[in-house]
């Protein structure tokens, strides 16, 4: 596909990740929302996503010469922070792409400006209409996952969270599975034990913070509040065998569930806004994006959304939770009502 004549919709667009392997470099993009008197035109020739926006993968093989801010690049390209946003993309026989490097969460705010300029032998596009934001922390303890970059392709055939996403074969697979993360297989093989449980009321919080990132793609079941106590039920993503777990328990489909017990809330702060009212779930679909916890601080970014008739997204939330205690409830048996 000539993603050439579309360059100009990539303005104020993003970059989301940057993949090379060998000589191949791969740029995954999402343009801005396109104006409604051109979505039409478009929709004719390409598809568009739910929220009418060109995504996929600008894919370049036969790399001959990269520059940054025209300056010969001999190294692997790769992301510089957590994500850009598009300035410009121009696409000839060659691509010039300016962005403004961007951290959402450590070291938050605006990193630079970059020019990136390739000479490849080919160029293509590859649309994916429905791609998904991907996660773009790492973590020390996860070298597994020192590249997290992933989409998924949801199931238009979607019932519940069980088959909410289509696998590499195209076959439904559930919410949080590892067969749901398209990326490139990049797992290292650890030799792990299962005969050491903690009990749930030892360290239990701190151990858990060792595996924040796996509730990336996890669930939010539940929210309950009570006087000045809220709890949050949770469920991580599928863990993946090669990474070592023998300190918390699991439940059978590799999965850390439980609940999050807040007690004497100090602050919510909701959509970065202080919050007083009473915390309720904006939808019965609650899709985890981000969680860390910090001293006695939680924060937790969710995507809603519904099955009905099929499934879509609905709104986001961000939470900053501070209490005078907070403490972790492992349920490994725990069932969400939407599987």
């Amino acid at each position: 596909m000539n993603l050439a004549k579309y360059q100009s919709y990539f303005h104020d667009g993003s970059l989301m990740d940057i993949e090379q392997f060998g000589d191949e470099i791969t740029f995954s993009m999402i343009s801005a929302e396109i104006p409604p008197n051109d979505v039409f035109k478009i929709k004719r020739l390409m598809a568009l996503s739910f929220d009418n926006r060109i995504k996929g993968k600008l894919r370049l093989k036969d790399i001959k010469t990269v520059k940054i801010d025209n300056k010969i690049f001999q190294k692997k390209l790769k992301m510089f922070f957590e994500c850009a946003d598009i300035f410009k993309l121009k696409i000839k026989e060659s691509i010039t792409l300016q962005v403004i490097w961007e951290n959402f969460r450590v070291d938050k705010g605006e990193k630079g400006f970059s020019t990136i300029e390739i000479d490849a032998g080919s160029i293509y596009w590859e649309n994916i209409p429905d791609l998904l934001d991907p996660f773009w922390r790492t973590e020390p303890f996860l070298p597994e996952y020192e590249n997290r970059a992933h989409y998924h392709r949801l199931n238009p055939k979607a019932t519940g969270n069980r088959n909410k996403y289509l696998d590499k074969n195209g076959n439904g697979v559930s919410q949080g599975s590892n067969a749901s993360c398209l990326l490139p297989n990049n797992f290292i093989e650890k030799n792990f034990s299962w005969n050491k449980v903690i009990s749930p009321n030892i360290g239990a919080l701190k151990i858990l913070k060792k595996y924040e990132m796996e509730f990336h793609d996890g669930i939010l079941v539940d929210i309950k509040e009570k006087d000045k106590d809220l709890s949050l039920v949770i469920i991580s993503a599928e863990i993946n065998t090669n990474v070592r777990i023998n300190d918390i328990p699991l439940s059978q489909d590799r999965r850390i569930k439980g609940v999050l017990h807040f007690k004497k809330i100090k602050n919510i702060i909701y959509n970065y806004k202080f919050f007083e009212g009473v915390l309720k779930k904006y939808s019965d679909c609650g899709d985890i994006t981000y969680f860390k916890i910090e001293d006695n601080k939680v924060f937790l970014d969710v995507i809603w959304g519904t099955f009905k008739p099929h499934f879509k997204e609905i709104a986001n939330s961000s939470y900053e939770i501070e209490a005078e205690e907070i403490y972790w409830e492992p349920v490994p048996d725990l069932n969400d009502p939407n599987w």
